[in-house]
């Protein structure tokens, strides 16, 4: 049971980490992977960046739901895909946060996890990273 538990962790990462590499190769800005495994009952990643316009944050939100659908992993909800403040994508254990710059800077939503630490996604930059099978 234990070795299930720590697989499935395992895969939310993987999949926060090939969220957060899609949003660093679309040009969003100041990527953050939160760790929120320990401190939140209903995620275990949050995924935050900043874009510099509305297309460019419906674009990267395009292509981060493509992929996820290609691993099939289900979109579990979506707002603000229209404005140009805010978007979220929510796949349950993986939320992703873009924002425009004001708003960002607005609701500073990193310091309300500020206790919570974050991950490197370095390791998987410029790589086609598919989860495991």
């Amino acid at each position: 049971m234990q070795k299930d538990r720590q697989d499935t962790e395992d895969i939310c990462l993987q999949r926060a980490k090939i969220i957060a590499r899609i949003c660093y190769e679309k040009r969003i800005e100041d990527v953050r992977l939160i760790d929120l495994r320990t401190r939140c009952p209903y995620a275990d990643f949050f995924v935050i960046g900043t874009g510099k316009s509305a297309p460019q944050i419906r674009g990267v939100l395009k292509d981060i739901q493509a992929e996820m659908a290609k691993q099939k992993y289900k979109l579990i909800n979506e707002a603000g895909r229209g404005g140009d403040d805010w978007a979220l994508i929510d796949y349950g254990d993986v939320v992703v946060h873009i924002f425009s710059f004001e708003a960002r800077d607005y609701y500073q939503l990193e310091e309300l996890w500020a206790d919570a630490p974050e991950i490197d996604f370095s390791d998987i930059l410029h790589k086609n990273a598919k989860l495991a099978e």
